[in-house]
């Protein structure tokens, strides 16, 4: 557990973010958004995962699933970066962002509120 993982995780995506937009651009015509991402924060599964002939290391289980289903509520809203309300709250005011509204997540019975940081 580390206690400013949400502001580390806002970092970490501005910086994929930046380093998208420094790559040149797909084609003269077509310099698009290239990267979407989802933070969500929660309790996960992290560790080797699989069999002795195949294991893979990653994180699993909820906080994991709709952290990937917010990249595409990204694509819907026309952002690159979409951070649940949980992970905002844990941010502490150092994120400031823009409030999107919520989100029908699918798996989840609850919509979730969804915000787009702002750089």
């Amino acid at each position: 557990d580390v206690p400013d993982h949400a502001v580390r995780a806002w970092r970490a995506a501005s910086a994929i973010r930046a380093a998208m937009h420094a790559l040149p651009a797909i084609t003269l015509d077509r310099d698009e958004v290239r990267v979407r991402i989802g933070i969500n924060s929660g309790t996960a599964l992290v560790g080797n995962i699989g069999s002795a002939e195949r294991l893979s290391y990653t994180a699993i289980g909820d906080t994991v699933n709709i952290a990937s289903r917010l990249v595409g509520i990204a694509k819907e809203h026309g952002v690159e970066v979409v951070m649940s309300e949980m992970t905002l709250e844990r941010t502490n005011g150092c994120v400031a962002a823009r409030a999107l509204g919520t989100a029908t997540v699918r798996g989840r019975a609850a919509p979730v509120k969804i915000h787009t940081p702002v750089p």
